[in-house]
């Protein structure tokens, strides 16, 4: 189906917050929002934990085709799945792992991002600041 962003197959149009609550909310009905699955991922529900591996592997699958031809370092997960993280980290490491070269997969690190809802405004605001005043610093 046609992705928002005008491309096809995208892994949005896959994996995204209305369809993971949709997902989630077959093991607890009562789960509405994102918050509520950080919540229960938290609690480490297993139901829920399951979903977000398979997300994880879902990602990492793309992401070990990208380890082939970039050899990152390091990858990091959107911040805003703050204790959900885990989960997805697993389900990314056990698909680099499987497709991935080992030389790649030695030197990689994947982490969830600390900056969750706030990411895209801090790295704005180091970019603006760089190019008016030529300093960095992290965000």
């Amino acid at each position: 189906s046609l992705c928002r962003c005008g491309g096809r197959g995208c892994l949005m149009m896959k994996f995204n917050t209305p369809r993971l609550i949709d997902w989630i909310q077959a093991v607890h009905p009562g789960a509405e929002t994102m918050a509520d699955i950080l919540a229960l991922a938290a609690g480490k529900d297993a139901g829920v934990w399951r979903i977000l591996r398979d997300l994880g592997r879902t990602l990492g699958r793309s992401l070990a085709d990208f380890c082939v031809y970039m050899a990152p370092d390091g990858i990091v997960l959107d911040g805003i799945l703050e204790t959900a993280a885990a989960p997805v980290i697993d389900g990314v490491a056990e698909m680099m792992s499987q497709f991935a070269p080992p030389a790649t997969v030695a030197q990689l690190r994947i982490v969830g991002g600390r900056l969750g809802q706030d990411a895209e405004l801090r790295g704005a605001a180091v970019l603006a600041r760089r190019n008016q005043f030529g300093v960095g610093g992290g965000a």
